[in-house]
């Protein structure tokens, strides 16, 4: 019987999908919350299409199920800044 433990990969994988959905949606807001002027909005992560990525084409069925059931994803506009970082505002705080 087959062991359905995520894999080592499968955990890295949703770790790093994690700290993306993180990074993008801690520190700021768009400027107009009305849904028309949303700079990003949930999106459905297919199987199919996930299975072609190159972060998790080493990833069997079940190791992908289990990344989307623990992950979001998210669309953006082209030129929308999804996440900055300034270790100058890191120190002060």
């Amino acid at each position: 019987m087959k062991n359905h433990r995520p894999s080592r990969a499968a955990a890295i994988a949703t770790f790093t999908i994690s700290v993306l959905v993180a990074a993008c949606s801690w520190p700021g807001r768009a400027v107009d919350d009305a849904p028309e002027n949303a700079t990003m909005k949930p999106s459905v992560t297919y199987l199919h299409l996930l299975r072609h990525t190159p972060m998790f084409t080493q990833l069997d069925t079940f190791q992908l199920r289990w990344t989307i059931e623990r992950s979001r994803e998210w669309e953006a506009r082209p030129g929308t800044v999804v996440s900055t970082f300034s270790p100058c505002k890191m120190a002060k705080a």
